[in-house]
């Protein structure tokens, strides 16, 4: 009975947490769905003008045909919430377990660089002040 009762916490804990990460990836979600279909806007924008010479009417078909596709995976995006997003990534990591591998590969490339990046940008600024001093030290003795 006892573990009954100290688990309890450790499951609100868990149960707010998973909730709080839902409600995070539903923002972040609608916000990219937003940025999504400002991208199909400008595609539409580019397959408008293209429509205007006759040599680039197929360019601007297929402009268009890729401003609505991308259209929407903006709607998607925006009316997804962290649970649906989570269950349709699982649901298409079983089907296609290449494509959720190439995606996991992908998404630990970015974030090596962008930690790599972000790295060298804090020892680039720390290191600066200590070769100052030093050759100021040195340009004086």
């Amino acid at each position: 009975m006892e573990n009954a009762d100290a688990s309890q916490p450790l499951r609100e804990a868990a149960s707010k947490s998973q909730s709080f990460l839902n409600q995070q990836a539903g923002a972040v979600a609608a916000m990219l769905g937003g940025r999504i279909g400002e991208l199909a806007q400008s595609l539409r924008k580019v397959a408008a003008g293209l429509r205007q010479e006759p040599s680039t009417y197929m360019a601007a078909t297929l402009a268009e045909q890729g401003a609505d596709a991308v259209d929407r995976v903006g709607a998607y995006f925006g009316r997804a919430d962290g649970q649906r997003l989570l269950g349709d990534a699982e649901a298409l990591a079983r089907r296609n377990p290449l494509i959720a591998a190439g995606a996991a590969y992908v998404a630990g490339l970015s974030l090596s660089r962008f930690l790599k990046t972000s790295s060298s940008r804090s020892n680039n600024g720390a290191s600066a002040p200590a070769s100052e001093a030093y050759r100021g030290s040195y340009n004086g003795g």
